[in-house]
């Protein structure tokens, strides 16, 4: 009888002593959001009034936004895709420190882009150099093509 008391006491301290000292399992998951990212290279600035304009609501902006989101919805990604004009690859990256996938995982592709702003380099570029690009779009014909094809 002593020896059951013992082990029930024993039990419960090892309970108490997981439950109230271990630190909570905290899940990262390995593809990040890079909404504001993207929306940045399309210079698109103000991310978080872009996509309120979209619908999407404040909590949810927000926690896109600052990668504090778990999840993203079907509609929320069709909004972002169809509005920013690309695909759900832009929106993901991989993130490569948790090193949880094979060498040659069709995952690893999703890695971060360098963020190339389009709009800041035409900015820069000189009236010259806009003109040769404007002639070089007219010659190859993929100016509105691209937005007709879909």
């Amino acid at each position: 009888m002593f020896f059951v008391k013992v082990y029930k006491v024993f039990i419960v301290g090892i309970l108490f002593y997981v439950l109230f000292t271990t630190k909570p399992f905290k899940f990262t998951p390995m593809l990040q959001l890079r909404i504001k990212e993207l929306l940045e290279s399309k210079g698109i600035h103000k991310s978080f009034s872009w996509l309120r304009s979209l619908g999407i609501s404040h909590h949810v902006a927000y926690k896109m936004l600052n990668r504090n989101n778990n999840r993203i919805s079907q509609k929320n990604l069709s909004l972002i895709c169809q509005h920013a004009w690309c695909t759900p690859n832009d929106i993901f990256e991989y993130d490569a420190k948790q090193n949880l996938l094979e060498e040659n995982h069709p995952l690893l592709n999703l890695r971060a882009q360098a963020s190339n702003n389009l709009f800041e380099q035409l900015q820069k570029m000189s009236p010259e150099r806009l003109k040769a690009l404007n002639e070089w779009i007219e010659q190859n014909g993929k100016g509105d093509s691209l937005r007709e094809e879909s």
